[in-house]
């Protein structure tokens, strides 16, 4: 896993912006978790919405917590750690990826075995049109994005 030393954490040291892992595979949305129920895994902590959730992940967080740390994953394909909206995310082959927002999550699910199996192969072309991605989605569309859940 790239960027595995390192995990893309905010202030207080959650990941995943405090949304719970596992409700992602369970769920199949994101689901805040609760500041009562907590995990330690790899330097950062996990929240839950119940306890069967973070019992389901102490016992195998490697299953549950998200690849590359919780950067994006298509900013890792392109050698960047980009941070992630937790509502732009997709499992692939059973794990967990987080991108930073809905177009470049549209981006690498387009280029799937690229991106999320191997994001070394990612050539200069997907690089080019990931930059436009981003240039193309605005910090005003990201607080629009999060002011509406």
């Amino acid at each position: 896993m790239a960027y595995s030393a390192e995990l893309n954490t905010d202030a207080t040291g959650l990941v995943i912006r405090g949304y719970d892992p596992v409700a992602f595979f369970t769920g199949g949305r994101p689901v805040p978790g609760r500041p009562d129920l907590t995990a330690e895994y790899e330097g950062g902590t996990y929240l839950f919405a119940n306890a069967a959730n973070r019992d389901t992940f102490k016992a195998n967080p490697e299953e549950y917590a998200p690849r590359y740390g919780g950067y994006c994953a298509y900013g890792v394909a392109a050698g960047k750690k980009f941070d992630i909206d937790a509502a732009s995310w997709r499992i692939v082959d059973g794990k967990l990826y987080f991108n930073l927002n809905p177009v470049v999550l549209r981006n690498g699910v387009r280029r799937r075995t690229i991106i999320f199996a191997n994001p070394k192969r990612t050539g200069r072309r997907s690089v080019r049109r990931l930059r436009q991605s981003y240039d193309s989605y605005t910090v005003s569309d990201q607080l629009s994005a999060f002011s509406e859940r």
